[in-house]
């Protein structure tokens, strides 16, 4: 792990956005109906001189899922980034709150409750609101096991049990979806379990930038922290952790593992500030979950990967590389 060096954590940060920003032209650009760059840029920037096809595969089908994508990453990383500090710890992430599963309860149950004639916008309400309702209830479960316990001897029971919760809110979240509409099989089951971005959907890119400004406020939150935090500003991250994932969970669902991915890796280069790591992970999640909604999209053509698929490897993989650092840092003491 990088010390506190300004110069270096200045320029992972620009990495970070350069990464978010190659993602999202390659989330443009790559997909089951290939287009030319040129046309991408055309139907960009002068969509009435497009061709119809270019036009509607950018606006229809790329746009929503590269503003959702990034939205939910933004918040998840952010989120996850949040949650360090009312962990104590790296490896923090909402499934591992049971926040993403419980989130998605709140969504499918919210959305559930909305009729056919119910206006997009008051279903996109219903949906964020039962998606944050779910995860601050989650966290409600949670945190006093966090507090009572703490991270010494009880951090494997406090993150047992919040990985029970996520499974059990989960599996619920799929019966709900399953019997609220009359087709099992319209059922997403892969998104309800670990999340990916609409292939269609008209409230995407509202609730998608929603996400994304939530998490870019979020990173305002983690720089004005104290350190170290104490039970009043880690309740203060834990709710704003929760208000993001609902925001994210609500247009991508429960994403698996991408704000471990993001965070971890922020801290793992940036070092412990709350400020610098949420900083880092904003951009960084965003990456991560294009890049993943990318790669689903074309490693088994004609089907795709959901993204949670692969970011759930991604946080693995990033979760062992902590637990690394961790355990080199403690015998170099």
């Amino acid at each position: 792990m990088v010390g506190d060096h300004l110069g270096w954590r200045l320029a992972v940060t620009a990495a970070a956005g350069v990464l978010a920003v190659a993602a999202a032209v390659a989330a443009l650009v790559v997909g089951p109906f290939p287009l030319p760059l040129w046309e991408t840029v055309a139907a960009l920037a002068v969509p009435q001189r497009a061709p119809d096809a270019a036009r509607f595969i950018v606006a229809e089908l790329r746009v929503p899922r590269l503003v959702s994508g990034a939205g939910a990453g933004v918040a998840l990383g952010v989120a996850a980034a949040l949650l360090q500090v009312a962990w104590r710890g790296p490896v923090a992430d909402v499934r591992l709150w049971g926040m993403g599963g419980a989130a998605m309860l709140g969504a499918v149950a919210a959305g559930a409750l909305a009729s056919a004639s119910t206006p997009p916008a008051a279903v996109a309400a219903l949906v964020v609101v039962g998606a944050v309702a779910g995860a601050v209830g989650a966290g409600l479960v949670v945190w006093p096991l966090l507090r009572r316990r703490g991270r010494a001897g009880g951090g494997g029971f406090v993150v047992a049990a919040g990985v029970a919760v996520d499974v059990a809110c989960t599996g619920a979240a799929v019966a709900v979806a399953v019997l609220s509409v009359p087709d099992a099989a319209m059922v997403d089951v892969s998104r309800v379990v670990v999340g990916a971005t609409p292939a269609v959907s008209e409230l995407a890119v509202p609730v998608g930038g929603a996400a994304l400004v939530l998490g870019v406020a979020g990173v305002a939150v983690a720089w004005l922290l104290p350190r170290p935090a104490p039970d009043a500003a880690r309740v203060v991250a834990w709710a704003v952790a929760g208000l993001l994932c609902g925001a994210a969970v609500a247009v991508a669902g429960p994403v698996a593992l991408a704000g471990l991915a993001a965070a971890g890796g922020a801290w793992l280069l940036v070092g412990e500030h709350p400020g610098w790591v949420a900083a880092v992970a904003a951009p960084l999640g965003a990456a991560v979950v294009l890049a993943c909604d990318v790669a689903g999209r074309v490693v088994a053509p004609p089907l795709e990967v959901s993204a949670g698929y692969l970011t759930g490897a991604a946080g693995l993989a990033v979760a062992v590389a902590v637990a690394a650092a961790g355990r080199r840092a403690r015998v170099a003491a």
